[in-house]
């Protein structure tokens, strides 16, 4: 299964995001990542609407998080011109929780259901976390499969996650890539996308 991989171009994390995934059955196809460090937020008024995520945020975007979001953008303009059904993306920390057999299993069930994004596990939380996590806003699941152990709904309350893995239809970044609308959002605020 092929695994889209954001990453810095000439970052160190590269190898060992192919060393991470060899054993689970992704196969890695990397994708260079915008790097905007040293950029003011002020020159990026051509890609990114900075007034717009202070009004939503009341805050101020940092240079990092556009570059994320903007690397996150440029491939959903990629994957548009390829005809898969769904595409699994990740960020090159990413940790396999499973299979690449067990992720397809997963995105296609999510796909056949409807969904656009299916998130494939929480940035930078353990078991413990997410345990806690669960209690607090909990999932509703729409398909649960007892026999492969998953299940597959909406959360009580949308809330960002991490943008370190999830899946996304075709219909998802054909959506994304036909924008004319400027980003004004982080990469994994989820809830943006839903409208």
């Amino acid at each position: 299964m092929n695994l889209h991989v954001v990453s810095l171009p000439k970052s160190e994390r590269r190898l060992a995001a192919v060393d991470r995934s060899s054993k689970y059955g992704y196969q890695i196809i990397f994708h260079d990542a915008s790097d905007l460090r040293g950029r003011a937020v002020e020159e990026l008024s051509n890609i990114f609407d900075a007034e717009r995520f202070k009004d939503n945020f009341k805050i101020s975007p940092t240079c990092g998080q556009i570059g994320c979001l903007i690397s996150h953008v440029e491939l959903y303009k990629k994957l548009s011109m390829l005809s898969s059904e769904y595409y699994l993306i990740a960020e090159d920390d990413f940790i396999p929780l499973f299979t690449a057999d067990l992720a397809r299993l997963v995105i296609e069930d999510g796909i056949n259901s409807g969904a656009d994004i299916i998130l494939m596990g929480y940035s930078k939380m353990d078991a413990r976390a997410l345990a806690i996590y669960d209690l607090v806003n909990p999932l509703l699941p729409k398909i649960c499969n007892r026999k492969l152990g998953y299940s597959l709904g909406p959360r009580f309350k949308n809330t960002s996650s991490g943008a370190v893995g999830y899946a996304v239809s075709k219909r998802f970044v054909d959506k994304m890539a036909s924008s004319k609308e400027l980003p004004w959002y982080v990469a994994d605020e989820w809830s943006v996308y839903s409208s």
